[in-house]
């Protein structure tokens, strides 16, 4: 547990407690059944996550990374990469919102969807995280990325993150690229998301469910345009190098690349 945890020691503390008064205030037996990892958010006095022991690693770290931020966190620059394209491929619900009191309020909203989905959510594979970001300070990303306008706000997307995929051709070439995000802005039964539990809930589900299909985003920083840029590597296999954003394994010596443009795979 302690090397699963290490990671966020820096920002979220961590407490080992025996106390009988805890025990009874959490309504767990004296003495508990089993050690039980619980997650608390700001302001609430019962756990939003609990994981019994004895676990396996891969269960504890899945625990972690879906807790790794609190049930409502901001999009800001310095956070960017770790939230929109950080290794735990977590899906993101991102609302869009406005700044102010009347944000102020709407953020209230969206953190108490975070909480309830924290309780009783499905449990997937990815974490999921609830992000919010000012909607008039991002709206050229927001537009560019999502299609969001600034008369749209509120809005709310779920983005899955991009996967690094590795194609293989029998000329000796191997391209490595990099997808771009995919989003959902509508619910099971038709409608557009909105900032409500019941319409974030059905757009989850379908997306679980593979009932939705998803658009994929335009993304300025990453491809500049829809006919994405992509490098052809030629290669022969001298030692393996590992791919930055997935981990796989590509055994390849680069003895000289050239960019090609304009192919219009997306």
């Amino acid at each position: 547990m302690k090397s699963s945890l290490e990671p966020l020691l820096d920002s979220i503390p961590a407490y080992t407690s025996s106390d009988p008064i805890l025990y009874r205030n959490l309504s767990i037996a004296i003495p508990p059944p089993t050690s039980v990892l619980l997650v608390f958010a700001s302001f609430s006095h019962l756990p939003i996550g609990s994981l019994s022991f004895p676990t396996d690693k891969d269960r504890l770290d899945r625990f972690v990374n879906l807790h790794r931020f609190p049930p409502l966190v901001q999009l800001v620059s310095g956070k960017y990469q770790e939230i929109m394209k950080g290794d735990s491929r977590a899906i993101v619900v991102l609302g869009a919102l406005h700044k102010g009191d009347e944000g102020a309020k709407e953020r209230e909203k969206l953190e108490a969807v975070a909480r309830a989905w924290k309780r009783g959510g499905r449990s997937f594979e990815q974490p999921v995280w609830f992000v919010w970001v000012e909607g008039d300070r991002w709206s050229g990303w927001l537009r560019q990325s999502y299609g969001i306008k600034k008369k749209d706000l509120p809005a709310v997307v779920v983005v899955d993150p991009a996967v690094c995929l590795q194609v293989s051709s029998l000329l000796s070439l191997v391209l490595i690229l990099r997808q771009n995000s995919e989003y959902y802005d509508m619910t099971i039964e038709g409608n557009h998301i909105a900032l409500d539990g019941n319409s974030i809930f059905s757009v989850l589900e379908g997306f679980y469910q593979h009932f939705l299909n998803p658009k994929k985003s335009e993304t300025a920083l990453e491809w500049g345009s829809r006919s994405a840029t992509i490098a052809l590597i030629d290669i022969s296999v001298s030692h393996s190098a590992p791919c930055g954003s997935c981990g796989a394994n590509v055994d390849a010596r680069i003895s000289n690349w050239q960019w090609t443009t304009r192919y219009g795979l997306w």
